[in-house]
């Protein structure tokens, strides 16, 4: 049986308002971890004006051409992350998404940074309140 201990990873503030940007950056640098466990609460607008607010998981049953979305798997809205690559990338490369809560595998040889964003391809969102908790730990057998 695997031993897992989360230990808290220290992230960066994130706004609130209008947010143009692609990807926010939510940690600097991922070290000593396999595995990151993400948990996020919040409330936010995707295209403001035209789509109803959503939570971390989006906005279920709503379906959209696949290029208006990040990730075509996932619900519009959702909060989305990946690790590594720049807050400027539009490419989707290596995304997961994260929900109110996820658990991912870090990137062999991989040390940050992790980026956040929106499952909407339009900008900007209207971000009410955003908060993401981010443990890390490394499995044992």
């Amino acid at each position: 049986m695997a031993i897992v201990t989360w230990t808290p990873i220290q992230t960066l503030p994130l706004p609130t308002g209008l947010i143009a940007l692609p990807w926010l950056k939510l940690v600097d640098t991922i070290r000593g971890a396999t595995h990151l466990m993400i948990n996020a609460k919040g409330r936010w607008t995707p295209m403001p004006g035209l789509l109803a607010p959503c939570e971390p998981d989006g906005l279920a049953g709503l379906v959209l051409p696949a290029d208006r979305t990040v990730l075509p798997d996932a619900p519009p809205g959702a909060l989305i992350g990946r690790i590594g690559g720049s807050s400027a990338g539009l490419k989707a490369d290596g995304a997961f998404v994260i929900g109110t809560s996820c658990v991912v595998p870090v990137p062999a040889g991989s040390i940050g940074p992790l980026f956040i964003s929106f499952n909407i391809t339009a900008r900007p969102v209207d971000v009410a309140a955003i908060q993401v908790d981010v443990s890390g730990a490394t499995p044992t057998l």
